[in-house]
């Protein structure tokens, strides 16, 4: 069966909600799981997209259209390319923000699941000014490339087509959330609906960053607990875990002066958006 539709990013745009939303309505088929499992570097893909199909979709009715959330393609040409050669006539939507914010909420977000390691914002974004991606730390960790949507844009589309790609912002998600899933429903050929605002994977402080870290360690429980449980049974007993280790407490704000450094880098590429797709990320930056 091809898949009609993939969101691919960005991560912390909104990207879970929209999933949720295409998981109430009734023309949809979407995964319980989070994020897509992985299937893409299988020996064979379709046999695998097959496999995951029937374990990981509630609903198995051809006549749905097939939607995944898969954010690691936003970064890997290489997994693109496969999505394309499975089913070249998908639809990619692609959500972004304020890529200044986006930062540094991904930042506390990575640290709050046990991702990133680092402690210093700032040092961080400093050995990231130039935009390079990082394969030595986990995908989201890559703070300033993910959020150079024009030169990630122009990459994707030297798989698949600009007609075949949908850029939305999270604001208009969060606050014209009606209109907005509207236009994405008409853009891969399902039936527009109604629907409301979702919010969904909201950034919480942990109780302990160190609890997290050691969450996400390799080990014999670990692997134990994956040859017993169901995938859906650990993906409840995950989310269970994750949610007893979050605060109800927002991160801190961000420095005003890591705020401006991170304008700066990011206004050349966002002129560029706005240029070139007409999307404004820097309407609420100061002097725009």
């Amino acid at each position: 069966m091809p898949i009609h539709a993939a969101i691919i990013g960005v991560h912390k745009c909104g990207t879970s909600a929209l999933l949720e939303m295409f998981r109430r309505h009734p023309r949809a088929s979407v995964h319980f799981t989070g994020q897509a499992p992985p299937f893409l570097h299988e020996e064979d893909p379709a046999a695998a997209f097959e496999r995951i199909r029937a374990e990981c979709f509630d609903d198995g009715d051809p006549a749905k259209r097939i939607v995944l959330r898969d954010t690691r393609l936003y970064l890997e040409p290489r997994m693109l390319a496969e999505l394309h050669a499975l089913s070249p006539g998908a639809h990619l939507i692609l959500a972004v923000r304020d890529p200044v914010s986006r930062a540094y909420s991904a930042f506390r977000f990575a640290q709050s699941k046990g991702v990133e390691v680092r402690e210093e914002f700032r040092a961080v974004i400093a050995a990231q000014e130039e935009g390079p991606y990082d394969r030595q730390v986990h995908p989201i960790c890559n703070y300033v490339r993910m959020g150079q949507y024009y030169r990630n844009l122009k990459d994707i589309e030297t798989v698949f087509p600009r007609s075949h790609i949908h850029v939305v912002r999270a604001d208009q998600l969060k606050d014209d959330a009606n209109r907005t899933f509207r236009q994405i429903c008409e853009f891969i050929g399902l039936d527009p609906i109604d629907m409301a605002s979702t919010i969904v994977n909201e950034t919480r402080q942990a109780r302990s960053e160190r609890f997290a870290q050691f969450l996400r360690r390799e080990g014999a429980a670990k692997r134990l607990f994956r040859a017993v449980l169901p995938l859906r049974a650990r993906m409840g007993m995950k989310s269970l875990v994750a949610r007893l280790n979050a605060t109800g407490e927002r991160p801190p704000q961000m420095d005003r002066v890591d705020a401006e450094r991170l304008r700066e880098i990011f206004r050349p590429d966002s002129e560029r958006l706005l240029a070139e797709y007409g999307v404004d990320v820097m309407r609420d930056w100061p002097g725009t």
